[in-house]
């Protein structure tokens, strides 16, 4: 059964090869603009202000998800970019992946001008997810087969907390009890399974980083600090899940999880955040940011732990999400 997600494509010959990180760099005025990294070598994708939110290789072309400033879902297929909406409305497009021939793009939409409301694209026509009464973000988009998996968190109108879910073809499944505050970042759907990462607020405010598998919690982190899980795959009967820890200085780790255990990817001694992981060839890629001594954003990846600079600290740059192939 084919799973569908940013970081994994079907077999479509040619294939272009090599590691590819979508993110933000900024232009000449500090503003961010949509762009990606293709071994290191930066393609810039607009000259607007505009920001990028996943990437998914397949075949020999590059598609990234994104926005423009003006509030208008997208994508760009290599450099050609793809309105999904055009201006009747704002949206946002929030993750997006290939399955076969068919192009999926989750976000959000507004209708009537207030409803924001849950949506995903499939070849460009849309499928709404909620009706705009409740709050949701969506981060996360697979396809396995005929079905369609997108998630996010939800604050529904007369709860007090924020909820992780998912929806299968449509229809929402809660991941968290109504008890605390719970997010959901990423999904990857392997066979059978459903994987997603996220994390819980305890009672006493501290965040527990975790993953659900068909919708049974793991916990990554005790709770005694602050800890959140940012993305996940599955590679065989190994689980590798990206995330962040605080600490007692005020800075923030970056680091991942396989199969439970913590690996630092720095030291604590700056603040240091974690987007994305991928596996490929038993390397493990993690995709994230961390502050240079001028307080500017790097944006970098981790290649079992090793950093790789994309950008040497002279102007705020992010990275978003990572492929590899």
């Amino acid at each position: 059964m084919l799973s569908c997600r940013k970081k994994k494509s079907p077999e479509i010959v040619p294939q272009i090869s090599g590691v590819f990180v979508a993110g933000n760099d900024s232009d000449q005025y500090g503003n961010p603009v949509a762009a990606y990294w293709k071994d290191g070598v930066l393609m810039v994708l607009s000259s607007k202000y505009s920001q990028t939110t996943g990437i998914f290789i397949s075949g020999n072309s590059v598609y990234i998800s994104g926005h423009q400033a003006e509030g208008n879902a997208q994508y760009w297929r290599d450099d050609k970019v793809v309105h999904l909406t055009k201006d009747e409305q704002p949206a946002y497009a929030a993750a997006i992946c290939i399955s076969g021939n068919d192009v999926y793009v989750a976000g959000l939409k507004n209708f009537d001008g207030v409803l924001e409301s849950a949506m995903y694209w499939k070849n460009d026509v849309p499928v709404r997810l909620t009706d705009g009464t409740s709050k949701v973000t969506i981060s996360g988009i697979a396809v396995s087969g005929n079905d369609v998996y997108v998630v996010g968190s939800e604050h529904s109108p007369g709860n007090s907390t924020v909820n992780a879910k998912y929806w299968k073809n449509g229809k929402a499944v809660s991941l968290a009890a109504n008890t605390n505050n719970s997010y959901a970042n990423d999904i990857t759907v392997t066979g059978n399974d459903v994987y997603i990462a996220g994390w819980e607020l305890t009672p006493d405010n501290h965040s527990i980083a975790k993953y659900w598998k068909n919708g049974i919690p793991v916990n990554l982190s005790a709770g005694n600090t602050h800890e959140k899980a940012t993305a996940i795959t599955a590679i065989g009967n190994d689980i590798y899940v990206s995330g962040d820890r605080a600490t007692l200085s005020n800075t923030s780790m970056a680091q991942y999880w396989k199969n439970g255990v913590s690996v630092s990817l720095t030291s604590g001694d700056t603040r240091a955040y974690t987007s994305d992981i991928a596996v490929y060839g038993g390397d493990v890629f993690v995709s994230g940011t961390e502050a240079a001594p001028n307080g500017k954003y790097v944006a970098k990846y981790w290649k079992n732990s090793t950093a790789v600079n994309l950008t040497d600290g002279t102007r705020d740059a992010y990275a978003g999400s990572i492929a590899v192939k």
